[in-house]
């Protein structure tokens, strides 16, 4: 293994925090030990955000200008405790030593990886991960989380990778080996990651930055202090938080982080939402949602799918008829029965629209699946569900959202009144979602419920 020293001094923000280092380090050399859990479409265990190369580019360009430029700001780096020693050399002064291993053979940093993910599951999710828990889609409950967390998958395949590496493709081969490089280094840059990697580019010098060490922090800990300071700095997109919680953590992390995270403002039952519509094998949704990650091939953005979501399973008061008396939509704190009438609700769309559905898959996009079509799609639906809810209550006692066989039927009647040419033809207005437009396709929608002949609607009328 590789070694570097550095001379730093010892301190703690509060009597009983964790130890902090301050030290200094060279960009060049901290990327030989440390590297950015960043997320990749191939592996979405990863925290930070999408390294920006215009950013980095600028940083450079700062440095090389002037002398005088400086970037004081400290890099926060976490270090895995099995790879850092420390001694007082004087008061409060310690000598420093982290160990890379830089020298590992593939199949070593494949296990050490698997094994490092392993011991943070839990005992049904380790069960998942060894292959003794096979998940029977047909017999998982409609809207249950799958018996695992993306990390207990993400194991599952590593596990794998080590016992038969020679048995992946080449370029599965390739996208493991470029993971596990990065995951293996003992150092993990939670803040800082442009500057470092916009120095590094600097050719005639090393450019040296103030660095805090923080020895041990857990990768939940890393997580939560990664929100804390970089929404302080520079507020996190919301989708940047969902699917960091969703990917990044195991489901006890974030059991025992929820309370925290909660006071952060971070609701983590409904960050997970968007990550179970692109995973669970019963979504309509699944492997459509975009978390906007490089080489990511799914279209739905996040923010487009949270927002229909979040609208369906924490329905207005005006819906509530719907669920009135539903036990199971009442009591469900973390989701799962509301996301299975979600999902089966959205299945009845797709079945009754199975070429605008077919053509916006295949082709990345599609009018059924602009943002302002879903929203008001699904609006609309409900709106006709209430008076339809009345007469099925009085026969069967059951509003809609209190069983699934009929909420099917009852969508499936409702999109009867609405011809799928509605979004299979080319509308010939521009697309936004401003509210007037909102409110115009909301209306002409009902127009062709109504028997309005499509073509003669104004949505799908040349316009000179």
């Amino acid at each position: 293994m590789a070694e570097y020293q550095y001379t730093g001094v010892k301190m703690k923000q509060q009597p009983e925090g964790p130890e902090l280092f301050l030290t200094k380090v060279p960009a060049v050399e901290l990327l030989r030990w440390a590297d950015v859990p960043r997320k990749k479409a191939e592996f979405q265990a990863g925290y930070q955000r999408q390294l920006r190369t215009s950013r980095t580019e600028n940083i450079k360009n700062f440095i090389e200008t002037s002398p005088n430029n400086l970037i004081p700001g400290a890099l926060l780096v976490s270090v895995n405790e099995d790879y850092i020693e420390y001694k007082e050399k004087s008061k409060g002064v310690h000598e420093i030593e982290i160990k890379s291993k830089e020298d590992m053979s593939t199949d070593d940093l494949i296990e050490n990886t698997y094994l490092s993910f392993y011991k943070r599951l839990n005992e049904e999710e380790k069960k998942f991960a060894n292959g003794e828990l096979d998940v029977d889609i047909e017999e998982l409950e409609e809207g249950s989380p799958l018996p695992s967390s993306y990390l207990a998958e993400l194991t599952r395949e590593l596990k794998q990778a080590h016992e038969d590496f020679d048995g992946l493709d080449d370029d599965r081969k390739e996208v493991v080996k470029d993971y596990i490089e990065d995951i293996s280094k003992p150092g993990r840059i939670l803040d800082g990651q442009h500057r470092v990697f916009g120095a590094k580019d600097v050719a005639d010098f090393d450019v040296t930055f103030p660095v805090v060490l923080m020895p041990g922090l857990s990768d939940s800990e890393q997580v939560f202090h990664f929100f804390i300071v970089n929404n302080k700095a520079k507020p996190l997109k919301p989708v940047e938080l969902r699917s960091t919680i969703s990917t990044s953590l195991t489901d006890k992390e974030i059991n025992e982080l929820y309370k925290r995270l909660d006071e952060a403002g971070v609701r983590a039952e409904e960050a997970k939402l968007t990550y179970r519509m692109n995973r669970n094998p019963n979504s309509p949704f699944q492997g459509l949602i975009d978390f906007g990650l490089d080489e990511d091939q799914s279209f739905i953005p996040e923010n487009v799918a949270n927002k229909l979501v979040l609208d369906f399973v924490k329905l207005s008061s005006r819906f509530s008829p719907l669920y009135e008396g539903v036990d199971e939509w009442e009591n469900d704190s973390e989701f799962n029965y509301r996301i299975s009438m979600f999902f089966a609700f959205w299945r009845a769309v797709k079945e009754k629209y199975p070429n605008a559905w077919r053509m916006g898959v295949e082709n990345g996009e599609g009018q059924l699946f602009y943002k302002v079509s879903m929203l008001k799609l699904q609006e609309k639906i409900l709106e006709s569900l209430k008076p339809m809810n009345d007469l099925e209550k009085s026969n069967t006692g059951v509003p809609v959202l209190g069983d699934k066989q009929t909420l099917t039927k009852l969508v499936g009647i409702v999109l009867d009144q609405l011809n799928e040419r509605f979004w299979v033809d080319e509308w010939q207005m521009s697309v936004n979602d401003h509210s007037e437009f909102r409110e115009f396709l909301k209306d002409q929608m009902q127009k062709a419920m109504d028997g309005s002949d499509i073509g003669r609607l104004k949505l799908f009328r040349e316009t000179s």
